[in-house]
Parts: structure tokens; sequence; C-alpha cells
């Protein structure tokens, strides 16, 4: 009797996908990824797989490793980017280093920011209306 697959588990986050296009992208192979990981080249290949969730110490490696936010892997965006390109990547979420209340004031301070950028544009627009309806 032949050994059945192991079946992937649900994972909202990518987090397998992310492991392993991080892990491309610096050009590591899955032993030397998990070696410096300290895990098990079958255990990291199962997270990459999404048949197993790997544990928050090895995502706060795999942060440190691959130069990237700990919030990327808690963001359910997968990675259509070059990781070096992701200043942001999801920094709302960075739990090693901001508490809740950090991150409710940065989101509204965002959303807030983003709301008078949309108002002075549309001032701006309506500015540009009224002189094009002066003029004829």
């Amino acid at each position: 009797m032949s050994k059945s697959k192991r079946e992937r588990i649900v994972d909202p986050f990518h987090t397998g996908h992310k492991l392993r296009r991080l892990r491309e992208d610096d050009r590591y192979t899955l032993e030397d990824a998990a070696d410096r990981l300290k895990v098990g080249r079958t255990t990291l290949s199962d997270y990459e797989l999404g048949v197993v969730l790997p544990t928050r110490s090895v995502l706060e490696k795999a942060a440190v490793l691959y130069k990237v936010d700990l919030g990327l892997f808690y963001s359910t965006e997968r990675l259509p980017f070059n990781q070096h390109n992701n200043q942001q990547a999801n920094g709302y979420v960075n739990e090693q280093h901001n508490t809740d209340k950090e991150l409710r004031d940065r989101l509204l301070a965002h959303i807030e920011d983003r709301a008078n950028k949309t108002d002075e544009l549309f001032a701006r627009f309506f500015a540009l209306f009224e002189q094009q309806m002066k003029k004829g």
C-alpha cells in the first residue's frame, strides 16, 4: 500500500507560498534555508507546501533571514512583488514591535491622511473646473 499524500491546511496568510518565494528570491537552497532557520529540510518543505504551519519563532527567524517585516507573514496578500521593494510590507501588523493601540493609531492616522489628500484633490479639481467655466 502506498503512502497517502498529506493534505494541505487552510492558511489564509499563504505562509508557505511566502516562505518559498522569499527563499527562492534570495537563492537559498531548501537545505541552506532550513539550516539557517534551525529546522529540518523536510519540515521547511512541509511549511512551503502548506502541509504544516510554521511557529511564530520560525517566522521571526525567516523575517530576519530574508530581511522583511514580520507583518508580511500575517498579511492575507500573496507576494506579487520582489520582497526587497516591500518597505511597508503591511507594517501595520508587525506585532513584534507594536501594541494594539499603536497599530490602531497608525492605521487611523493613515486613513485620515488619505482622506485629507482626497479632499485636497477634489478642491483642486473644483477650482480648475470653476476657472474653466468662467473662461467660457
